[in-house]
């Protein structure tokens, strides 16, 4: 009966460890997908909040001023 008993630990660990196995796998590629998003967040909003020299406007420069002559 003892390895009766032990057969179906094994088989039970053999089982759990499969599904442990399963599981990383799946939660290694919700990391990555996790990782992807944040990326491609992140890339859009640089692309918003740096200015590009070629799209700025560039601001007028200040009249300068020159005293009139007496």
């Amino acid at each position: 009966m003892a390895q009766g008993g032990d057969a179906n630990v094994l088989e039970a660990m053999e089982l759990l460890k499969r599904e442990n196995e399963a599981l990383v796998a799946k939660c290694e590629t919700l990391t990555l997908e996790k990782k992807l998003d944040i990326l491609e967040r992140d890339k859009i909003r640089t692309r918003f909040s740096t200015p590009g020299l070629e799209t700025e406007t560039p601001k007028p420069h200040s009249k300068l001023f020159f005293p009139e002559k007496m």
